[in-house]
């Protein structure tokens, strides 16, 4: 349970360093986790496609869509993941 919370700590510490639109973007995004989800269904985006999609919310500031994106990335590479070794969730 130690390293849990260290784990937690240390991302705490991380959102922290953050500029603060990018820390409300994430502060939004633990908030509304279960628009996150809904949002992120569907189709697995390509690598260039969230690259673009990455470089155009950066160029706007819109850190909301930064922070879906890099969601639905993370939910592509676990799905991924999860397809190779067999499993389902």
């Amino acid at each position: 349970m130690k390293e849990k919370d260290e784990q937690i700590k240390n991302i705490v510490e991380q959102i922290k360093a953050l500029p603060d639109e990018m820390q409300k973007a994430i502060y939004w995004l633990i908030q509304n986790i279960e628009i996150a989800d809904q949002l992120s269904e569907g189709t697995r985006m390509t690598d260039e496609e969230i690259e673009q999609f990455t470089q155009s919310a950066l160029a706007r500031r819109d850190y909301v869509m930064l922070v879906l994106i890099k969601y639905k990335q993370f939910k592509n590479q676990m799905e991924a993941k999860d397809s190779e070794q067999g499993t389902n969730h």
